[in-house]
């Protein structure tokens, strides 16, 4: 009877392991999306001050 107590208290332990697992992977998962994210952004604010700076180079 010892045993099947040790092993109920052993159960939520690794519940509460696998759903550490499991938010660690999605924490991950969206720290990439958010990093491809300003990347993208960075991007496209060096496109456009680009596009800015050889518009402005044709006026002159």
């Amino acid at each position: 009877m010892a045993k099947k107590e040790e092993e109920k208290g052993k159960e939520p332990e690794g519940d509460l392991e696998k759903e550490k697992e499991a938010k660690e992977a999605q924490d991950e998962h969206l720290a990439a999306v958010e990093e491809r994210k300003i990347k993208s952004l960075v991007a496209l604010l060096v496109e456009t001050q680009m596009k800015k700076l050889e518009i402005k180079m044709l006026h002159f």
